[in-house]
């Protein structure tokens, strides 16, 4: 499997329409969106993916995409 950073960038430019070139572990998420709609698909893709349980207040806790990519990693430990 590719590395959790590299895949969850991924799923959030699918999740948010952007693309992955423009964001870094520093890209706050409410800057690509407000929409709480958003956030629920991108846990969904997230649990599909590395199988882990993110519920959706502790996605909207993350105020970074590096935050959501430390929530990953502590998952699969």
């Amino acid at each position: 499997m590719e590395n959790v950073e590299s895949k969850v960038l991924e799923l959030v430019a699918i999740s948010y329409r952007t693309n992955k070139e423009d964001l870094t572990r520093e890209t706050e998420i409410q800057s690509l969106s407000k929409k709480s709609l958003q956030m629920v698909g991108l846990t969904s893709l997230l649990e599909e993916t590395f199988g882990v349980r993110i519920t959706y207040l502790e996605a909207s806790a993350c105020k970074t995409i590096g935050d959501m990519i430390d929530k990953v990693n502590e998952q699969l430990k």
